[in-house]
């Protein structure tokens, strides 16, 4: 007879009383596999929906605060090399609101995204592609959260986006916000691109396509787009076309309009102006457009001017070089023009003072004053009457009137009627200027330290011409990354997001942890339980020449061979119990994973590992049960293993205080650890779960045995 002859004929004869063992080994394996199946089906539910909400994307250009040109975009498009498997789509993505026309329902923090059928996947409805004007296709999530079907009217509002980030002080507050009416075109699922996102929410996102042409009109941005898609439709695309594609795409943006730049020849005179239609210029601009001796000039709003007891509120002040200022002009002093001295009273080498917002204070407007010595004063006329020095100031350029500013913060001094006269003569004419040094010193933020560059055309050459070859310069010296005009690769990102996220199945392996250990030292009891009935069996292999270590491996044999059927029975408990943990997780405690739809998913990879996780866990167990079986005598377990208790009573014995000190630390490690965590307010803290868990389990079952070890003994 074979030795693993001998441990099957074991195993049928003691059938019966290896079923205990059976269904506790099944258990723990149910456990065990159900966790790791349900790890699996949130991995791959994350995964699904990170890909539904990129879609067809692969790498996208996002930029927070910049646009560029519709315009860009469809010549790239259409200049794609041949055979590229590669498409480009534009939008233009703004935050905003829905709600129904009766008012009824209402949905906040919704992407309003401006679209194209370009932007749609390959497989998307044509109900969703034909998106006709003032028409909305809506994402299934804002559908639900507004009751809309087709043929609904609802109203979206959006902000026009400001030239100005609102942390500058002189950024309008108003709201301007545009009401677009439109009406339920279809509703886009997730394989529509409906739950287009680029960055993962732990909510639904609600998104409102539609049509590009009137999303851009109503935000006023003339053919202006915030959202560059690249992907692509053929898997024969590889990484290296990917980046080429990048790089020309990016070629295509490299111009004045796309870097939201203007180089426009200034009325009257023999000069060429360089701005931003983000009225600051970035300072990559200004490193690049240090050629053909430029002149960088800085102006900003003052609050007061004040000379003695005179002030004049809310004027411009412009900080340049020669030749508005005098090439000598120390950072204290000041050019006034004679309006300005005439109306504080003042003559060169008198001192004013001029108060101003910080441009970075952002809200809470943070006031300076400066003192400054008169070092000129200049008549309203030539270079120092020009009103072009003022920027394009989103809520003042074209007020009409001091009355309809919208200066971002609250005029808290007086507009006299000579202030009106001034402004509806002269408008944004600067009334002082300072040297640039100082300008920037005082003006200067993260937002910039020049709002424009001046070149004086050089003799011989015309205005056109000197103005292309600045524009040539410029373009050579930028590159639109440090801009901000940087793809980003959004799957990769998505994926790596999906994969690094919360590892549920870890999780549940841990909630699951009681449960297992209670199975174990169940099956590990009844194992003991089984050996200790076949004592006198044990016996006789060993009085037949049987070695203990053989004995212990015929016993590890069969119990590895019970863990075996245990575990394939309890694989299908674990995908019973896996499914009610989805079941669970999709209704009662769907807030756990923020409302997220999830899909029960099995591989056999995760069956086959937890089945062999289960065999190693219960053959420890059994290992550490058969310690000492096989080591006594023959005769001892011939006798029934009655020398058993005598053999180790002094070891026990000996155990006993032990396990005593062992269970009082347990226990008060595991209250110390809940005080702990309620004073410090972290009562939803995994790790004190866990650890005050598996601290009162072994102090618990260290203590019953101290009991049981004394009902023992006084019996």
């Amino acid at each position: 007879m074979t030795f693993r002859t001998l441990i099957l004929r074991s195993l049928g004869f003691h059938w019966r009383s290896h079923v205990g063992v059976v269904l506790g080994a099944a258990v723990g394996s149910a456990a065990l596999v159900g966790a790791l199946v349900v790890g699996d089906s949130v991995k791959q539910t994350l995964r699904e929906r990170a890909l539904q909400r990129v879609g067809w994307v692969e790498m996208a250009l996002a930029p927070s605060d910049r646009f560029f040109t519709q315009a860009a975009v469809s010549n790239a498009a259409a200049n794609l090399p041949p055979g590229s498997p590669y498409r480009l789509a534009s939008a233009l993505r703004l935050p905003g609101t829905a709600t129904r026309q009766d008012g009824s329902a209402r949905a906040n923090r919704i992407q309003i995204l401006g679209v194209t059928p370009a932007f749609w996947n390959a497989e998307a409805s044509a109900a969703v592609r034909e998106l006709p004007p003032r028409g909305v296709v809506l994402n299934e999530a804002l559908a639900a959260q507004l009751r809309a079907v087709p043929g609904d009217d609802l109203v979206l509002r959006l902000h026009k986006p400001s030239a100005l980030s609102r942390d500058v002080p002189i950024s309008p507050r108003s709201d301007a916000s545009v009401a677009l009416r439109v009406r339920v075109h279809a509703i886009a699922t997730a394989a529509d691109l409906g739950d287009f996102n680029l960055h993962a929410s732990p909510g639904a996102t609600f998104n409102a396509f539609v049509p590009l042409a009137d999303l851009d009109a109503a935000a006023g941005l003339r053919g202006r787009a915030n959202l560059l898609l690249l992907g692509r439709d053929q898997s024969r695309a590889t990484e290296r076309d990917a980046r080429s594609l990048e790089a020309f795409t990016l070629d295509h943006l490299r111009n004045l309009a796309d870097l939201e730049l203007e180089l426009l020849p200034l009325a009257g005179g023999r000069e060429v102006e360089l701005r931003s239609t983000r009225i600051f210029l970035d300072p990559p601009v200004l490193a690049a457009a240090r050629t053909e001796s430029p002149r960088p000039i800085l102006t900003y709003l003052v609050n007061l001017f004040r000379a003695g007891s005179n002030t004049v509120p809310y004027s411009m002040v412009t900080a340049a070089g020669p030749p508005l200022v005098p090439a000598d002009l120390a950072e204290d002093e000041i050019v006034v023009n004679r309006w300005l001295a005439e109306e504080l009273e003042v003559e060169p080498g008198r001192s004013i003072e001029l108060s101003y917002y910080l441009p970075d204070s952002g809200a809470p407007l943070i006031e300076r004053t400066n003192r400054f010595r008169v070092r000129a004063v200049v008549p309203i006329e030539g270079r120092h009457a020009d009103r072009q020095l003022m920027p394009e100031f989103p809520g003042l350029a074209k007020a009409e009137s001091t009355h309809d500013w919208d200066a971002g913060f609250p005029l808290e001094h007086p507009i006299r009627d000579q202030d009106e006269a001034y402004w509806k003569q002269h408008r944004g004419t600067p009334k002082a200027f300072v040297s640039l040094a100082a300008g920037r010193r005082l003006w200067g933020s993260r937002f910039g330290d020049a709002t424009a560059v001046r070149w004086e055309v050089p003799p011989g050459r015309t205005v056109s011409e000197f103005r292309a070859v600045l524009e040539t310069n410029l373009l050579a010296a930028l590159r639109p990354g440090e801009l901000g005009l940087n793809f980003e690769p959004v799957r990769a990102q998505a994926l790596a997001a999906s994969a690094g996220s919360q590892d549920f199945g870890g999780l549940f392996l841990g909630f699951s942890f009681f449960l297992i250990a209670a199975a174990l030292i169940l099956m590990g009891l009844l194992f003991q339980f089984h050996l200790e009935q076949r004592a006198s069996e044990i016996g006789t292999l060993l009085a037949l020449g049987f070695t203990p270590k053989r004995v212990r491996r015929l016993l590890l044999g069969e119990g590895l061979g019970l863990a075996l059927v245990g575990g394939l029975l309890g694989t299908a408990g674990g995908v019973a119990y896996a499914r009610g943990m989805i079941q669970g997780l999709t209704t009662t405690w769907r807030d756990a994973i923020a409302s997220v739809p999830l899909g029960f998913h099995v591989t056999g990879g995760t069956l086959a590992l937890g089945v062999a996780a289960g065999v190693v866990v219960c053959g420890l167990t059994f290992l550490i049960v058969l310690r000492r079986q096989a080591r006594q005598p023959a005769r001892a377990l011939l006798a029934g293993g009655a020398a058993e208790s005598g053999a180790g009573s002094g070891t026990q014995g000996r155990l006993w205080p032990g396990a005593a000190s062992g269970a009082v630390v347990c226990l008060s490690g595991a209250a110390g650890l809940v005080v702990a965590a309620v004073a410090r307010g972290e009562t939803a803290n995994a790790g004190v779960f866990f650890g005050a868990g598996a601290l009162l389990l072994a102090g618990g079952l260290l203590a019953s045995a101290v009991g049981l070890r004394r009902l023992a003994g006084s019996a």
